[in-house]
């Protein structure tokens, strides 16, 4: 392909994605010194992995651990969590109630306990001093969190408050 032919890259979904290395808060870190970059990275399929990488997808690869589960090297990539031009629509899913985080909020993932993630990723093709890859940003996430034992148990009372508007006392 020309250099300046450009190769359409579709986004990314991935359903009951399991990420790691979580930095929603764009604190400092050994690989981003003066923070400020919210970053975290999502496991990859290994087959999808290698045809990401021929697209010029930026993929990494974990040494094995077979203590965590991970017999083989295991791919992953970063992905870019921007609130620019294009922010991200990133809902927190906990129990019955979804709630929309924006860049002051998004920091409550870095801990947050999660049963589930679906993530839609955005590709963004870059070509600088003759160099070219594709960044991974996040477009739209849905993270449910676990519950916990009572939550049910409770949950009536969080039912009651949102259907009258009022607390319950």
């Amino acid at each position: 392909m020309a250099n300046n032919e450009r190769k359409f890259i579709p986004e990314l979904r991935i359903e009951n994605a399991h990420i790691l290395f979580r930095n929603f808060s764009g604190a400092p870190t050994q690989f981003n010194p003066k923070g400020g970059k919210r970053t975290f990275c999502v496991i990859l399929d290994p087959n999808d992995a290698t045809l990401m990488a021929e697209d010029g997808w930026n993929i990494k690869y974990l040494q094995p651990r077979p203590d965590d589960g991970y017999e083989e090297a295991t791919p992953y990539m970063s992905v870019n969590v921007a609130f620019g031009d294009y922010p991200p629509q990133v809902n927190y899913i906990s129990g019955n109630t979804m709630t929309q985080l924006d860049e002051s909020t998004i920091d409550i993932l870095d801990q947050a306990d999660l049963e589930t993630v679906d993530l839609v990723i955005r590709p963004y093709s870059w070509n600088v001093q003759g160099n070219s890859g594709i960044s991974a940003y996040l477009k739209a996430g849905y993270f449910t969190a676990k519950q916990d034992s009572f939550a049910d148990k409770y949950a009536k009372f969080m039912q009651h408050q949102v259907d009258n508007g009022n607390v319950p006392f």
